[in-house]
């Protein structure tokens, strides 16, 4: 996977949201958020869901590398390495002068 694969859709000083593509299925994609005031990430892959969350509130720590999903460590791993990731524009983004 490269970082062509993460699309960052929102984010602001407390939380950041992506999209990851599946890589066994091009038609798929799940959603990764992280949690910056809480150091917490979830994802909505089955195997996040079913094996891999240890919060009492859902997700795992940021730095728990033993409990996240191969997506969470993807974009972990881009944004500690300083990899470009694509971002998804606002409407308001897309209509502004200038």
């Amino acid at each position: 996977m490269s970082s062509s694969d993460i699309i960052l859709l929102a984010e602001n000083e407390e939380y950041a949201l992506y999209r990851v593509k599946s890589h066994s299925n091009p038609n798929v994609s799940y959603g990764v958020d992280i949690d910056k005031v809480e150091g917490t990430c979830i994802c909505d892959c089955p195997d996040f869901i079913y094996r891999k969350q240890t919060e009492r509130f859902g997700g795992s720590r940021l730095d728990d590398a033993d409990h996240q999903c191969k997506h969470s460590k993807q974009v972990l791993d881009a944004i500690s390495n300083g990899v470009p990731i694509r971002r998804m524009l606002s409407l308001a983004e897309m209509f502004m002068d200038g």
